[in-house]
């Protein structure tokens, strides 16, 4: 009978240190700096020729918690020191700089933002699952795009690992996104993303990611008065660790 109690005490102190929530569990003040960076390489094609972009995107974001009510979390948002370089010509893009405000709930969900498009923030954030998970958890979502190609992309989620990194216990996720979209004309968009986010267990924050984007959009559009199919590959590697 002992034996069978230590078996039963023991299968239960193995489950609970495998299982954990994941849930947003930041206090007011709180301040978390990023150093994010975008290399994107674009190749442009049509009957009268191509044309390949190469650019890099830096820039610096502190999110600071200033108001946590109701499971409610509200962060006051700043980008700041970007800088592109287009080829070897590198500027001060002073028209990214940013100050907006976002509220998530526990779970990572956007509920709110000012002063910044809240379509476009919602590609930044993305959802914790509720209750506990362990690895191999899987879930998912599904997010609309608007633009002169609608997309519609589905991410998966994947917790494939849980590691120390930075002194912080860290689930590592992966995620995968493709468009699900059908089109029926000429224009049409093809994506897809694979990539790695490690987020804090204790404090449901992001502490890294790296996500690579291919996409290929083809267009029919007007150029010297003649329509044209237009080929846009791309090529994105977005990087994003906390200081």
């Amino acid at each position: 009978m002992r034996k069978v109690l230590i078996f039963i005490l023991t299968l239960f102190l193995v489950t609970s240190a495998s299982s954990f929530e994941l849930r947003t569990n930041v206090k007011v003040g709180d301040v978390f700096k990023y150093k994010t960076q975008v290399r994107m390489n674009t190749i442009i094609a049509a009957s009268i020729g191509k044309k390949t972009i190469s650019t890099v995107t830096t820039l610096e974001l502190e999110q600071r918690v200033v108001e946590v009510k109701d499971g409610k979390y509200l962060f006051l948002c700043t980008i700041k020191n970007p800088v592109v370089q287009v080829g070897t010509q590198k500027r001060y893009a002073k028209e990214l700089e940013k100050v907006f405000t976002m509220k998530l709930d526990e779970h990572g969900n956007l509920l709110e933002a000012y002063g910044v498009d809240k379509k476009m923030l919602e590609g930044s954030v993305f959802p914790l699952p509720s209750g506990k998970v362990s690895i191999g958890y899987t879930w998912s979502r599904i997010m609309d795009v608007d633009g002169i190609i609608p997309a519609k992309i589905k991410y998966t989620y994947t917790i494939s690992d849980v590691k120390t990194y930075k002194g912080r216990k860290c689930a590592v996720i992966e995620v995968k996104g493709e468009n699900i979209a059908k089109y029926t004309g000429t224009n049409r968009l093809n994506l897809s993303s694979y990539g790695k986010i490690y987020v804090d267990i204790d404090k449901g924050i992001l502490v890294k990611s790296v996500v690579k984007i291919r996409a290929t959009a083809i267009t029919v559009q007007e150029v010297d008065g003649e329509k044209q199919m237009i080929t846009t590959k791309a090529k994105t590697e977005m990087r994003t660790e906390l200081e």
